[in-house]
């Protein structure tokens, strides 16, 4: 997969840096979920804030997509590594020079499961001291994140196990992406 320069220093200076994680075990076999995740579009069918995930290109060696919140916010993903059926590695941002490292992977969970994994490091931390990016992470930012990767496995969950669509904001509004509270703080 083509990675640009700058791609690869936002991803080195991300290595190190906190992450919020959250895994789910699906009920249906690791290579139907990883189908799904693999669709044009998938977000769509699964992702209870995603209102549209726009496909920027889709080629083997070049996967970037557009994602428009419930909320209008839209962040652009450009995938920086994919491995067939495991998983895979995008960069995700508003700008291409404000972007977050997200990992997907999937393992086989018996009897015929698919433990997914999702973990976020986000951006600005980068910048930031240890100290001061661990307050920061544990006071407000970890909480939202896992409630946020909470709630698109439970859409991924859903949508392998039932094969209906995820309607928006099926578990609960997020703050940061739901329609109608822009403007409430981070909440417990």
């Amino acid at each position: 997969m083509f990675v640009d320069d700058l791609s690869k220093r936002q991803v080195a200076s991300l290595k190190f840096v906190l992450s919020a994680e959250k895994s789910m075990l699906i009920s249906a076999p690791k290579d139907e979920v990883f189908t799904v995740l693999s669709q044009r579009g998938h977000l769509e069918s699964f992702h209870p804030f995603c209102k549209e995930n726009l496909v920027l290109a889709w080629e083997t060696e070049n996967r970037r997509d557009r994602i428009i919140y419930n909320n209008g916010r839209v962040l652009d993903r450009q995938f920086i590594s994919w491995a067939e059926g495991e998983g895979f590695e995008l960069l995700i941002g508003e700008s291409v020079e404000r972007r977050s490292l997200v990992s997907w992977s999937l393992e086989e969970s018996q009897p015929a499961g698919c433990m997914v994994h999702i973990a976020v490091k986000p951006h600005l931390y980068a910048g930031l001291s240890a100290p001061a990016a661990a307050v920061i992470h544990k006071a407000w930012i970890r909480k939202s994140l896992v409630r946020y990767l909470e709630s698109v496995l439970l859409g991924l969950k859903h949508f392998c196990e039932t094969g209906e669509k995820v309607e928006p904001n099926k578990w609960g509004v997020h703050p940061w992406f739901s329609t109608g509270n822009e403007n409430l703080r981070m909440q417990d």
